[in-house]
């Protein structure tokens, strides 16, 4: 291979060249300059002081509307900084009017509802334009009832909704048992760090904490009833649906009646859990959602409110926004150790020494990051030490297990170090102790059995209320155990194989639960298969192949809708993007066909498209919140991973052709 120099001086490729790569195999020395300026381009968004890679990470103007929200609740609106961010969400609206979850999406209608009464509180009048077509898109979707019920209860906050059309949030349910089929540890983390601060918001919730606000009786249907549960009992009478809507009448009734000392040691409980996930560097979770929530319970609680603990929280939801001169918008959280990891990888695949100053910083900024402590994780396990790593800034209570996947491959390199073996030694026990019982790996929490009967609960609505293990996961930690020596003789290495393979799709593919979609799960699948030593002429792998060729667009590029979460007929389907096809060449590369006219086609898309800079454009969301509610645009995945595949197709290549020289 060559030099890290002599890729960076390397000459360029002229446009006439590239061309004819779209019909023409793909030789070495063609790749060779996009890779150094990919490297320059990289190491420039470098922080030089302390080693790691933060870039912007976008949801969409949900979260920046509820900050909005949150300013006018605490008192503290900068009628400068307000118009940043509400110019912020004027220039996300639809050609057609309202917001959607992710770029080029239909509108949305929570979305559309919350940045409707954002601009109603910045003083916008209701018969501006943005705001006649908001309206008419959120009437032509049901009005503001048929809003998923956390958008609900902030028009809540503003009395502009009944309390009763909420569902039941009975903060006793922190007195369940762990033995017991629903309890606050069998729900995924986020759920928890979020949910919890709701119990007591309901609990404790009467019309002096009302902040005044501007009506919005024109985006109510005059047909929804505003003082019940929008959802109703439906037939075939038996479903899960019915049954949880019954619970939630009973459980409403009960919310009026409760029994005081029930209620009081609940809230006690809730109460100690928020205080002690408060007062981090990253705040609760490290998510704008569960922060918010913990500030808004405190003042519930009798806080004031500009105790240390609310005061802490405050200051890290401002340190979330990020102000571009007249615009001004809010990220959800960091995702500093994720690109700092994966950054740390790609430029270690491009070429470089894995002693240059860079990626020595990197790597002591990641051994720096390794959780140390005792988290919520640990409820559900028997006592292990932690070794995980987290995805944000900061946020030592809260793990996962993608990230340590990540730090692992990341680290490899240096597996010869003392500190980097240990810490290698102990995130591996701590991946194992995290293996779910069916095999797989879930982000954040071991699971047992996985009742999904719970995603029909009322107030789960979004459906992300668990948190399974999935094969994107599941694929990246196998990939991360290979770097370090593991293989297919290991009992828990067959166990998560015999996982993956019984969750493939019939048409070959994997479902993505943190990237979008089926590509990105089945790039993941096959890149942990082919490093953990698993027979890539397999069935599942061929399958897999073909479900990844059919899917290639005429541009040579592939790309995958977030449609594709709710509608089957979309998998795969959708403007060619270059993290996408990135990800589908490495799955072509790990599965062996790093020759095929599919693979030279895909590599002739990055180069055509790659910027003077190194870098690509892709205004698209390939990231995954919570399917189906939110979505997210990582600003790196646009670099670094046409980079990583471009990398892993180079060596492949140039290998090919010493070989045969020889």
């Amino acid at each position: 291979m060559l030099s890290y120099n002599n890729i960076l001086s390397t000459s360029s490729l002229s446009s006439s060249y590239v061309a004819t790569l779209e019909t023409s195999p793909i030789h070495f020395p063609t790749v060779v300059h996009p890779l150094g300026r990919a490297i320059g381009h990289l190491l420039s968004l470098q922080n030089q002081e302390q080693g790691y890679w933060e870039a912007p990470f976008e949801m969409d103007v949900r979260q920046t509307a509820e900050y909005v929200f949150l300013k006018h609740i605490f008192h503290e609106v900068d009628q400068e900084d307000q118009k940043r961010l509400l110019n912020y969400i004027l220039s996300k609206e639809r050609p057609g009017g309202g917001w959607s979850t992710y770029y080029g999406g239909p509108p949305d209608l929570a979305t559309t509802v919350t940045a409707y009464y954002a601009f109603l509180l910045g003083g916008f009048r209701k018969d501006h334009p943005t705001l006649l077509r908001a309206k008419n898109i959120i009437l032509s979707q049901g009005g503001l009832m048929k809003a998923n019920c956390f958008t609900r209860g902030y028009f809540m906050l503003f009395g502009q909704m009944d309390p009763n059309s909420l569902p039941a949030m009975p903060v006793e349910i922190m007195l369940l048992p762990k033995w017991f089929p629903f309890n606050i540890t069998s729900v995924s983390s986020w759920s928890r760090a979020i949910m919890i601060p709701l119990f007591v918001i309901k609990a404790l919730w009467n019309e002096k904490f009302i902040t005044p606000g501007p009506s919005c009786e024109e985006i109510f249907a005059e047909e929804i009833p505003r003082d019940e549960l929008p959802q109703h009992i439906t037939a075939p009478w038996f479903t899960w649906h019915n049954f949880f809507l019954v619970a939630n009448k009973i459980a409403s009734f009960y919310e009026k009646h409760s029994i005081g000392f029930l209620r009081n040691f609940a809230l006690s409980k809730a109460h100690q859990w928020i205080a002690q996930h408060m007062g981090r560097l990253g705040g609760v979770s490290a998510i704008f959602p569960s922060m918010v929530n913990a500030c808004l319970a405190l003042l519930y609680f009798g806080y004031d409110r500009r105790h240390p603990l609310i005061a802490n929280e405050l200051q890290v939801i401002d340190g979330l926004k990020i102000t571009e001169q007249n615009r001004a918008w809010i990220q959800p959280c960091f995702s500093t150790v994720w690109d700092t990891a994966w950054c740390l990888r790609i430029l270690s695949e491009l070429g470089m020494s894995k002693n240059h100053s860079a990626l020595l910083k990197a790597k002591q900024f990641l051994l720096q990051k390794q959780v140390g402590e005792t988290g919520d994780w640990q409820e559900r396990i028997p006592p292990v030490p932690c070794g995980g790593w987290y995805f944000q800034r900061e946020n030592a209570l809260y793990p996962d297990t993608d990230d340590t996947a990540a730090a692992l491959l990341a680290l490899a390199p240096y597996k010869e170090e003392q500190e980097v073996q240990n810490a290698a030694q102990r995130a591996i026990v701590w991946l194992f102790a995290m293996q779910c019982k069916e095999g797989g790996w879930a982000a954040f929490d071991y699971q047992g059995r996985v009742y999904d009967c719970f995603n029909y609960i009322p107030f789960a609505e979004h459906g992300a209320l668990l948190d399974p293990p999935t094969a994107d996961v599941t694929g990246r930690i196998l990939e991360s155990l290979a770097s370090w020596g593991y293989g297919t003789e290991d009992h828990n290495i067959q166990r998560a194989i015999k996982w993956i393979l019984r969750d493939q799709k019939p048409d070959g593919s994997w479902y993505g639960r943190w990237g979008v979609n089926y590509i990105y799960g089945t790039w993941a699948v096959l890149a942990g298969l082919a490093a953990i030593g698993f027979d890539m002429k397999r069935d599942p792998v061929r399958h897999a192949v073909c479900w990844i060729l059919e899917h290639q667009r005429a541009d040579g590029g592939w790309g995958e809708s977030c449609l594709s979460y709710h509608q089957p007929e979309q998998k795969g389907q959708g403007a060619s993007t270059a993290s996408q096809t990135a990800w589908a060449l490495m799955a072509l590369e790990a599965a062996g066909e790093w020759n095929h006219p599919a693979t030279h086609r895909g590599v002739a898309y990055l180069l055509k498209h790659q910027q003077p800079d190194g870098s690509w454009k892709e205004e698209e969301f390939t990231g995954t919140g919570f399917p189906g509610v939110c979505y997210l645009r990582y600003h790196l995945y646009r670099d670094h991973f046409p980079a990583m595949a471009l990398a892993q197709l180079e060596k492949k290549m140039h290998w090919t052709r010493n070989h045969q020289q020889l």
